[in-house]
């Protein structure tokens, strides 16, 4: 009886075996070089005007305009950034096109604020035309459309 747990068990172990070294193996071989050039990315919709606000609702966007920064006094703002980090400021930012419009852009970092107020600016994120009122339940003015989910703020020339 023992003599026969034994023969199972190595037979076990060389059918093992052979699976494992016939197996194919775990890393695909890696796609061909192409020698064609990349395809280049589609260029992102440009934010100029009031005009464009509707038709460009909820697309990512680039937005050119004077960064402004107003004071709220007591009143405070909650912006949660890419990276997770949760900024609380009285410090709102808005973005003004050159027709006058004014985009919230809401809490930004301290750093940011400080580079860019009062010059001109191009924000790469998302359009909001009618936001959501942060508490249905209160007294609040119409939204105004807003960019959210900002993925870079940079310099015009």
């Amino acid at each position: 009886m023992a003599w026969a747990a034994t023969r199972w068990a190595g037979g076990a172990l060389v059918a093992a075996v052979l699976v494992a070294c016939s197996s194919k193996p775990s890393n695909p071989p890696a796609p061909p070089v192409s020698n064609q050039p990349a395809v280049p990315e589609a260029t992102m919709p440009q934010l100029t005007s009031a005009a464009d606000i509707s038709t460009l609702d909820g697309q990512v966007v680039t937005a050119r305009g004077v960064y402004e920064v107003e004071n709220l006094g007591r009143y405070r703002l909650t912006t949660t950034l890419p990276d997770g980090t949760v900024l609380t400021s009285n410090q709102a930012v808005y973005l003004k096109l050159a027709d006058g419009t004014d985009l919230r852009v809401g809490a930004r970092p301290d750093d940011e604020r400080a580079a860019n107020a009062g010059k001109t600016v191009e924000i790469e994120a998302r359009l909001v035309a009618k936001p959501e009122p942060d508490d249905p339940r209160a007294n609040q003015m119409q939204a105004m459309p807003t960019l959210v989910d900002v993925a870079a703020v940079r310099l015009s020339e």
